[in-house]
């Protein structure tokens, strides 16, 4: 993996503080723009000597997905649609990440449902010494991933942010 052309922090192991990061992701469902917030269970970063990212992954708590439509959410949960009973988290583990003028453009498996599929995060990072946050963002199909439904129903093009506060592993 490669390195930006500023080097923001320092080589070592980042964790992602869960306390203080979140995804999120909208979609388009019967014609109106739906926002919703997943916890991020766990995650980590590296850093090598030269500034570039070797490693990025995380785990978000999809069993607690949050649009502030308590019915969508429940709908949200069944086999049709996250079949979150079997399948309670979204995983992503980056594959290569090449350095661009305000960070990376990071390549990965985002798994959701048992499916995997590539997904690419433009992600840049923020502040420096040990408070650092990133900010990774993609735009994905659903479909990918093996969430169905008509099209005129959910939109099959899904916006992802997710934020995340990086604490110094000793």
């Amino acid at each position: 993996m490669n390195k930006p052309v500023a080097a923001p922090v320092s080589a070592r192991r980042w964790a992602v503080d869960v306390e203080h990061s979140t995804a999120t992701f909208t979609v388009v469902k019967l014609g109106h723009t739906v926002t919703g917030t997943v916890p991020i269970r766990e995650g980590s970063v590296s850093f090598g000597q030269d500034g570039g990212l070797e490693l990025a992954k995380g785990v978000a708590e999809l069993s607690l997905i949050d649009t502030g439509n308590m019915r969508g959410d429940l709908d949200l949960r069944k086999p049709r649609f996250l079949d979150l009973d079997n399948h309670p988290v979204a995983a992503f583990v980056a594959t290569d990440a090449v350095a661009t003028a305000t960070g990376w453009r990071v390549a990965g498996h985002l798994t959701v449902r048992g499916n995997s599929a590539m997904v690419y995060f433009d992600v840049t990072l923020d502040g420096s010494g040990d408070e650092v946050s990133l900010c990774g963002t993609a735009i994905f199909d659903r479909r990918d991933l093996g969430i169905k439904a008509p099209r005129l129903l959910i939109g099959r093009t899904i916006a992802m942010t997710v934020r995340a506060r990086l604490a110094p592993v000793a």
